[in-house]
């Protein structure tokens, strides 16, 4: 039980932290955005030479988001334990972040807020949590199998 709450704490820093650098990432005017797109590009473009600016930019927030949702599942493996989950709550959370994340882009200089980007983020939030919970159903079907067999 007092390893749980740690690693609630763990996975609550974690999401905090996410959620700030992508806030941070959305509150970058115009030209920085599309300046560290570029670089990313140039860094990128060597091994995956079909990728274009729009493509890594969309690949950026599709995985940023990825990484919340694996966090968010991985938090709430540990919550269950002394909340009964509902899928709802979760599912409206997480489109209220990339909802904020938009919204903030509004007060960016050159910056815009996009529906489909909001879809995007909610996507890619959801992948990660549906390739945690695989992960997590697979290792605890492993460790079951060794210690029945």
């Amino acid at each position: 039980m007092k390893r749980d709450r740690w690693y609630i704490l763990l996975f609550s820093v974690l999401a905090v932290l996410l959620i700030g650098f992508i806030f941070h990432n959305s509150m970058q005017d115009a030209d920085t955005s599309h300046s560290r797109s570029s670089h990313m590009l140039a860094l990128l473009s060597t091994a995956l030479p079909f990728l274009t600016e729009h493509i890594v930019r969309k690949l950026a927030h599709f995985c940023e988001y990825a990484a919340l949702g694996w966090d968010f599942y991985a938090l709430s493996v540990y919550v269950r334990r002394y909340a009964r989950p509902r899928l709802a709550p979760f599912l409206a959370f997480c489109a209220l972040i990339p909802c904020a994340d938009e919204f903030l882009q509004l007060f960016s200089p050159g910056r815009s807020a996009a529906f489909r980007d909001v879809c995007l983020d909610w996507s890619g939030m959801l992948c990660g949590a549906l390739a945690a919970a695989l992960m997590y159903l697979v290792l605890r079907r492993c460790l079951s199998s060794r210690r029945h067999g």
